[in-house]
């Protein structure tokens, strides 16, 4: 994470860095987090493949149950 954060302070529109970003931040649980990522992601670069997938997915994980912020 700490390589991610300077990635980011160096470019904050680092497309491979915000998605590994939220992709480690959902394998900690940290769903909230991890879409509001992707959400970044998706004003950046809205084709990314998958992302819409991503985004669903994690919208159906909060939903399913209150977890984790």
């Amino acid at each position: 994470m700490a390589d991610i954060r300077e990635t980011l302070r160096r470019e904050p529109r680092h497309f491979g860095a915000l998605w590994g970003q939220a992709t480690m931040l959902r394998q900690l649980g940290e769903y909230r987090r991890a879409l509001r990522i992707l959400a970044r992601l998706a004003a950046i670069c809205p084709h990314l493949p998958g992302l819409q997938e991503q985004q669903l997915s994690l919208r159906e994980d909060l939903e399913g149950g209150g977890l984790s912020e």
